[in-house]
């Protein structure tokens, strides 16, 4: 054997002595990474265990309230979280802080709101409360102070929609595996002066839910159709009120007896408008032929509708009184709308551009968003009233939906479809 074989056989036993001492430190590492990332996991288990809480991400576009069912947070039946009465302290009260007419309460994305009048408030204070879409905590703050305090803090990820009865009960909804989950909680006080959240799910697959009086009113496929269902808010004390062959319905409260039952919109679709009396069971026609009808049904049956024409959308009135339709100087979608107690006044976010035919199909869809100006319209003699430009005074446009007022209309209360985040306006400039 020559020498120089000798050498590259020492030279290549010496190369595979160092690669395997560097695979055993590869090891070593890979070990000592494992054990380290096992005990991170095992921590962060039990902390969330205590805590109650887990990771959620939200997805927004969808404007109908449905979402997917926790892996952590509610349980099948029933779940008890606590809750802290009090919402604020004197000192927080006493800031004297200066809000804004128009006001972003929270950039996170809200299911559903709430603004009533609280104890210890004032005359021209008022809570708003709301469910945080991503988690599902409940939050509160008032008109007077931009302090916000969590009220709960049960995980409910990916709620898509969270329906207040009152200030103390509400119906949140999401989705399992493509089932509609609908779970009514109510906030209660046990025997040791705690507030806690419980309550029960109801019947799956609702596919549309109203508060109406103290009951709740909905709509489940019936095989053949769709049938609707009266209740209390828990589910109990059920009964079938109503059927009909057709499934696609939106509806919603009227008065303490009549539900607006309107066919949902699509462009190029004809729709229709009906007054279901619950107490009479009566099913009367009251707008019919109308192309892509999207409706907003006041107490005295006066209708604010949407219609699709050949030179465009247009909204109109329906004079119940009269029996009349009259158009309105303007166009945006009742979706965006509210009526004042009065039955005079609506209240609306009109976007800012031109609309065309097939604007609410693709708004419905996400396909596309608009920024609004919040306007007050006097149906009796059609003056309009601009309130707030919110591009003048925030880099935020908002799209409106889901707007509410307090009992005196001291305030207005929506949500930017655009990201789902919580507004108010300042209706009175004085308070």
């Amino acid at each position: 054997m020559s020498l120089r074989y000798r050498h590259l056989q020492k030279e290549r036993r010496e190369i595979k002595r160092i690669i395997m001492e560097n695979l055993d430190i590869k090891k070593i590492i890979i070990f000592l990474a494992v054990i380290g990332l096992s005990g991170f996991l095992i921590l962060l288990f039990f902390f969330g265990q205590k805590t109650g809480e887990a990771p959620g991400g939200g997805d927004f576009e969808a404007f109908f309230p449905f979402g997917e069912e926790p892996e952590t947070g509610l349980g099948k039946d029933r779940q008890t979280i606590d809750y802290d009465r009090d919402i604020l302290d004197d000192s927080q009260r006493a800031t004297g802080e200066i809000l804004p007419l128009l006001r972003q309460i929270t950039p996170e994305p809200v299911a559903g709101a709430i603004l009533f009048r609280a104890e210890k408030m004032g005359e021209d204070e008022y809570a708003i409360r709301y469910l945080e879409k991503a988690t599902g905590h409940i939050y509160e703050t008032t008109t007077k102070t931009v302090a916000l305090k969590r009220l709960s803090n049960t995980t409910i990820p990916q709620v898509r929609d969270a329906l207040w009865l009152d200030e103390t009960s509400l119906l949140v909804r999401y989705l399992d595996d493509d089932i509609i989950k609908t779970f009514s909680a109510q906030l209660i006080q046990d025997d040791a002066g705690e507030q806690k959240l419980e309550g029960e799910f109801l019947r799956d697959d609702i596919k549309e839910i109203i508060k109406f009086g103290g009951k709740i009113f909905y709509l489940i496929d019936g095989g053949e159709g769709s049938l609707g269902i009266i209740s209390d808010p828990n589910g109990e004390n059920k009964k079938q009120l109503f059927t009909s062959p057709l499934r696609e319905w939106l509806i919603a409260p009227v008065d303490k007896q009549r539900v607006s039952f309107t066919t949902k919109p699509a462009a190029g679709v004809r729709g229709y408008s009906f007054l279901f009396n619950t107490k009479t069971n009566s099913f009367d026609k009251v707008l019919d032929n109308k192309l892509n009808l999207s409706t907003l049904t006041n107490s005295v049956l006066d209708i604010l509708y949407f219609q699709n024409g050949s030179l465009g959308p247009k909204l109109y009135i329906y004079d119940n009184q009269k029996k009349i339709n009259r158009r309105l100087p303007l166009s945006a979608f009742p979706e965006k709308c509210l009526w004042s107690a009065d039955n005079v006044h609506i209240y609306c976010g009109l976007p800012s551009g031109d609309l065309s035919n097939k604007d609410l199909d693709r708004w419905y869809k996400g396909q596309t968003s608009f920024s609004d100006d919040i306007w007050k319209i006097d149906t009796e003699t059609d003056a309009l009233e601009l309130l707030i430009s919110p591009a003048e005074f925030s880099s935020a446009q908002i799209d409106a939906i889901k707007m509410s007022s307090d009992e005196n209309e001291e305030y207005l209360l929506f949500i930017n479809k655009k990201d789902f985040s919580l507004w108010s306006l300042r209706l009175k400039k004085d308070l």
